[in-house]
């Protein structure tokens, strides 16, 4: 259950800086060793300093292109992620071509197959993510005449009585229940209006928190932060103390 939700917000989430050099270094390893592996089966004996170049050059353009189509609005996605993929693979061609050449038609047409294969594969993995976004997601019933912004069409992973609190990732958002982790395309202010009449409240402009879920207020004035039911401290912003008044 971990490993498949860490899969889901590596394909759905944006990465962080650490996140995001790890997988980088991870898929650059790979591709190095392929690279290896391929020369040798032709006979040749290909450098690790060339060969981490090449990878760099063929990947790191999809990479920087699926990050990208993770910030992409829902209504442009499918479209915008196929733009981005092919342009990544006009530019990983480019480079290639530029930096090792690739005079003889045999190696080009290799180059350029080799590329429409990645460019498949990650827009296999983008309508992957497209499905994992908010798994088991169930409308969530609109309360009665208090419910204020509630969306009837606004459809949750979990009921609002097991969510602890709701997080901003980029163009989504991280529900979080009391042992796991689930990510929906929303806006945190969407889903603050949505929760509100359910007793949530912002403490942070990146987190908005079930009051019944924290347990207690600790630290030092200037650096208070939320301990909550689910053993999640959150710091409390500064412009957002006096909505804890009563907790």
């Amino acid at each position: 259950m971990v490993r498949a939700e860490s899969v889901r917000q590596c394909l759905c989430a944006p990465l962080g800086p650490v996140s995001g050099l790890c997988v980088a270094s991870i898929a650059v390893a790979a591709a190095s060793a392929q690279c290896i592996l391929h020369e040798l089966s032709r006979g040749h004996w290909v450098g690790i300093g060339v060969a981490v170049g090449w990878a760099t050059v063929a990947i790191g353009p999809y990479g920087a292109a699926f990050e990208l189509t993770k910030r992409l609005p829902a209504d442009v996605y499918v479209k915008g992620s196929g733009v981005l993929l092919v342009a990544a693979t006009l530019v990983s061609v480019a480079l290639e071509l530029s930096i090792f050449g690739a005079a003889e038609p045999p190696r080009l047409l290799e180059v350029v197959t080799s590329r429409v294969q990645v460019c498949v594969a990650l827009m296999a993995l983008a309508g992957i993510s497209v499905a994992w976004r908010s798994p088991g997601a169930t409308p969530v019933p609109r309360p009665g005449a208090s419910s204020g912004g509630a969306r009837p069409d606004l459809a949750l992973p979990l009921p609002p009585e097991e969510i602890v609190l709701a997080r901003a990732a980029g163009n989504y958002v991280e529900i979080h229940g009391s042992a796991a982790s689930h990510l929906v395309r929303v806006t945190l202010s969407a889903l603050e209006a949505h929760l509100q009449p359910f007793g949530f409240v912002r403490i942070h402009r990146s987190v908005v928190v079930r009051r019944s879920a924290i347990v207690d207020l600790a630290g030092p004035p200037a650096r208070r932060f939320a301990v909550l039911s689910n053993g999640q401290q959150v710091p409390i912003g500064q412009a957002y103390r006096d909505r804890l008044g009563g907790t």
